[in-house]
């Protein structure tokens, strides 16, 4: 009688390359995600995909024709032996440049990298603005808010996804935690859209195993606020203070939000004295130490000189997500902290205002082009 075990495999693929972003495995050696379970699925989905009736039978290297010695199929062209022109090499003399100069003689010796602005007010560093059309403007009317508005909203949805303020303000709005994925994008943009104005379903209407790993987040976020406040204050020997908030909508751009997992004050910050706290609980990693955490290629922290780091590239884009969040509360640091049942990885973020310009700008034009025509389809 068999006494296999029944393991349960999960594997994210790129829809635009088809390279495998992570994979894992509830077996012994899944947890790499580099395990046979994983091969084996990935090999049943190309025999699905390729339709194959069964797994193809591997032809022996004696049944197919040689694959060397084989003449190339590229030749030269031929041409009449009067037509060829057989020329000394000179290798002592250079190639004369036959590119055209407009310019009068005058000009044509002028140093192009020298030459000075003497007024430099001229060119201004001007905000990218965004404008809506009448029937926009009429549609996104609800969405606007003052600061004092901005504050409100703040203070009544501290309890984020489970306040129901906090659902009503995230609808036709673009969160800081999805807008990685139009930083990324280079194409296909109606698509994205049509999946961002999709992505937003309440708990139970998730997949399985987004359900597992946000029940995960949610239950033990507060452990880990509690966490990072006895490591701050007692082993850092940091006075610090935590203030739970709610969602951030900055007035200015009203169709972004962003929800941070608090606000620190810190006495001891040289970059400002408050700052924002971003706290992760990864069920996939919950039983690793932070050192075999980082180690794995596919975690978003890394180690930089001994120091844990926040990738900046990694696919699930949280170095985006602080960013914007800093940027909207108008605060120059985040405390990253990621929550371990073997420990915890802190790690201070600095704000990049060049970054989060960048990151704006695109938001905002994927905002007015593609998604707010989804939201009035």
């Amino acid at each position: 009688m068999s006494t296999r075990e029944i393991h349960d495999l999960e594997v994210s693929l790129d829809l635009t390359s088809g390279s495998v972003i992570v994979a894992h495995c509830t077996c012994k050696a899944g947890n790499s995600g580099y395990c046979n379970h994983v091969m084996c699925l990935l090999e049943l989905a190309r025999y699905s995909f390729e339709e194959l009736d069964g797994v193809p039978e591997e032809a022996e290297c004696t049944s197919m024709s040689r694959k060397w010695g084989i003449p190339g199929e590229k030749c030269l062209p031929k041409e009449p032996i009067m037509s060829t022109s057989v020329q000394k090499e000179l290798t002592n003399k250079g190639i004369k440049p036959t590119l055209y100069d407009p310019r009068v003689k005058e000009r044509q010796k002028l140093d192009i990298p020298g030459v000075q602005v003497n007024l430099p007010y001229q060119f201004p560093d001007l905000p990218e603005a965004v404008h809506f059309s009448t029937a926009q403007e009429n549609f996104i009317e609800h969405l606007r808010v003052t600061h004092q508005g901005s504050n409100d909203i703040e203070k009544r949805t501290v309890k984020q996804r489970e306040c129901d303020e906090w659902i009503k303000h995230r609808k036709n709005r673009l969160g800081a935690s999805v807008c990685h994925r139009i930083y990324v994008r280079k194409r296909s943009f109606n698509n994205l859209a049509k999946e961002l104005n999709q992505l937003f379903n309440p708990l139970d209407e998730m997949p399985a195993f987004q359900q597992k790993k946000l029940k995960h987040g949610i239950k033990f976020e507060p452990m880990a606020r509690e966490k990072y406040y006895d490591v701050t204050k007692h082993y850092l020997k940091k006075p610090i203070i935590l203030r739970e908030t709610g969602m951030i909508i900055p007035p200015g751009m009203f169709w972004l939000e962003g929800s941070p997992d608090g606000h620190v004050i810190d006495p001891c910050s040289s970059s400002g004295k408050i700052g924002t706290i971003e706290l992760k609980c990864p069920e996939g990693k919950k039983n690793h130490t932070p050192q075999e955490a980082m180690e794995d290629d596919l975690f978003y922290i890394e180690l930089v000189d001994g120091k844990p780091n926040l990738k900046k590239d990694h696919y699930l884009g949280y170095y985006n997500q602080v960013q914007l969040v800093m940027g909207f509360c108008g605060l120059q640091w985040v405390d990253f902290v990621v929550y371990l049942f073997k420990g915890m990885i802190i790690t201070r973020v600095l704000f990049d205002k060049i970054y989060f310009d960048q990151e704006v700008i695109k938001a905002s034009t994927f905002y007015v082009k593609w998604f707010l025509p989804q939201l009035m389809a």
